[in-house]
Formats: structure tokens, C-alpha cells, sequence
């Protein structure tokens, strides 16, 4: 006969795994303005410009993006898509926005003075002319004084989201033919996307291609049969 070893006690999972502190963000990173350059970058499907102000000192990051999560869930029932970045001005956070449409002044004025509990707010909005030169306006470097946390500003979060359904890339070149056409491109655009890779960008963007309509076969059946023929 053998005897068995006595089991181990496990440990209490309270015990073992100590309670995790949220996360507070401590400054602008580098590393986040270039993840927010990418995607506004690679996603120009927003056309209207919004800004948002808050009519008192606000001192808890908390209560400022309770008023923006109130604002942005009645923009996300209009069915518009944004982008929001946070900044400060005179000890004050305000808010700046890409949206994919227009909104009405009026009813947004109305949400956003019930989100912040004030009797009246003015929220105006207006068409981007230049959509580069407002990106870069937004996404201002780390060190400059509107991406800096004010003294006294607690629960710090993050400095910029978006809220709705996901922006798609656009497309810079489209090719259409027949699959034994395509095929004769596949490998000089694969040497293109190599050498595009090489070569790093600011924004850490990419080339990518992508074949689709093959006729009821898979990317790979379409190009193994055409390269049979």
C-alpha cells in the first residue's frame, strides 16, 4: 500500500492576490500622442469640429469625464462617431471633438448644460476646412502648457478616446480586374509593402493590401489557380 501526500492548503485568493489601485495617468505621453496620430491619420471620415467648456473649476478628472461619457452617449444615439481630446486651460479642463456629422447646436447646448448642471451652456460646432492643420492643433505636443495636469487636479484619466462605431481606414488606391489580371500585381505590390515597412514613419503608419470578390474561392485558392494559368 502507498500512501498519499496530504494536500497542500491553497492560499485565500484575498490573500494572494492583493487589491489592484486604479491606474492614474500622470502626463501626455509621447507614446499616446502617436497612437492618436495614427488613428486620426488613417481614419478621415470626421468632417464637423466640436468644442466643450465647462462653466466651473472642475478639480476630479471623475466628474469631468462623467459629463463627457453623458454627452457622448446622446452624440452616439444621433449616430455620429467622435474623437476626444482632453486639455486644460486656467486650471480648467475643456474638451475638443472630431465628429463623423453635424450636430444641433441647440440640443447639444442642452446636454451638455444638463451634463455639467449648469442652467445654460453654448456648444458650437462648424465644418473642418483643414484637416491636417486642426489634427495637429489638437495633438500638441507632450510639453506643451494645455497637455500639462494643473496642480490640485485629482483622478487624472486618459487624455483622449472615441466613442461610437469604429472608423475604417480609406482606401488610397483601389484596382479592380479579374482574378488572373490581379494576380500579375500581387507580387510587385508585396515588394512595395516590404520596402514600406523598412522604411519607419512618424505616425508609425503602414501599407496594406487586401483582395477581395475572388469568385466564391478563399485570397489563396483564387491566386493558386490563377498562377496555374
Amino acid at each position: 500500500m502507498t500512501r498519499r501526500k496530504a494536500a497542500r492548503p491553497r492560499p485565500v485568493l484575498a490573500q494572494a492576490r492583493p487589491t489592484e489601485q486604479p491606474r492614474v495617468i500622470r502626463e501626455f505621453s509621447r507614446k499616446s500622442r502617436r497612437r492618436a496620430l495614427l488613428h486620426l491619420r488613417n481614419a478621415t471620415c470626421y468632417s464637423w469640429a466640436v468644442g466643450l467648456t465647462f462653466p466651473r473649476p472642475v478639480l476630479d478628472d471623475r466628474l469631468a469625464k462623467l459629463a463627457l461619457d453623458r454627452f457622448a452617449l446622446w452624440v452616439v444615439r444621433q449616430g455620429v462617431s467622435l474623437f476626444w481630446k482632453q486639455e486644460f486651460s486656467s486650471g480648467k479642463p475643456h474638451f475638443h471633438m472630431l465628429m463623423t456629422g453635424p450636430l444641433n447646436e441647440g440640443e447639444a447646448s442642452r446636454v451638455w448644460a444638463s451634463a455639467t448642471g449648469s442652467s445654460h451652456v453654448n456648444v458650437y460646432s462648424k465644418p473642418i476646412r483643414v484637416y491636417d492643420a486642426l489634427v495637429q492643433y489638437m495633438l500638441k505636443r507632450p510639453d506643451h502648457p494645455q497637455n500639462q495636469i494643473p496642480e490640485g487636479y485629482r483622478n487624472m484619466g486618459r487624455f483622449w478616446g472615441t466613442r461610437g462605431p469604429k472608423a475604417k481606414a480609406d482606401a488610397l488606391l483601389e484596382i479592380r480586374g479579374q482574378p488572373v489580371e490581379i494576380a500579375k500585381l500581387v507580387r510587385p505590390l508585396k515588394r512595395v509593402e516590404k520596402a514600406a515597412k523598412k522604411r519607419k514613419r512618424p505616425d508609425g503608419g503602414s501599407v496594406g493590401m487586401t483582395m477581395y470578390d475572388c469568385g466564391g474561392h478563399s485570397v489563396a485558392e483564387a491566386l493558386k489557380k490563377c498562377i496555374r494559368q
